[in-house]
């Protein structure tokens, strides 16, 4: 198969587990996409996306927290648009996940993000 891949697996805050063994998984995930042929890249939040997608065919996402705020949601609905294949993985469109900011101001979920995860896969719900 092959290609390249982006894996974001991560918990809130930054470096935390946040219930998972998010190390187990990224470890699993890496040897199955080094299996498979992919050149891999790996970070812990949607941070620098628009570096970490150019090039890339597959972003792969678990995570317990984090998520990208609006500019990296736009990088992401962009990269979507011209042909990336994205699995999201278990809590990557929401629960309580936040940002500091938006813990503070009591929002458990970014609605922008939301939106985008609702258009790219359809949930059928109408």
């Amino acid at each position: 198969m092959g290609g390249r891949a982006h894996l974001v697996v991560g918990g809130f805050p930054i470096g935390s587990r946040a219930g998972h063994d998010m190390d187990f998984l990224r470890v699993r995930m890496l040897q199955s996409l080094q299996n498979k042929n992919f050149q891999t890249t790996v970070s812990q939040d949607f941070s620098l996306l628009e570096d970490r997608l150019d090039g890339t065919n597959y972003l792969i996402s678990y995570v317990a927290g984090p998520y990208p705020d609006e500019n990296q949601v736009e990088t992401l609905e962009s990269w979507l648009q011209d042909g990336g294949k994205w699995f999201a993985l278990h809590g990557t469109r929401g629960g309580p996940a936040w940002s500091e900011k938006a813990r503070l101001q009591g929002v458990w979920t970014n609605p922008v993000f939301n939106q985008l995860v609702d258009n790219a896969f359809d949930w059928g719900a109408n």
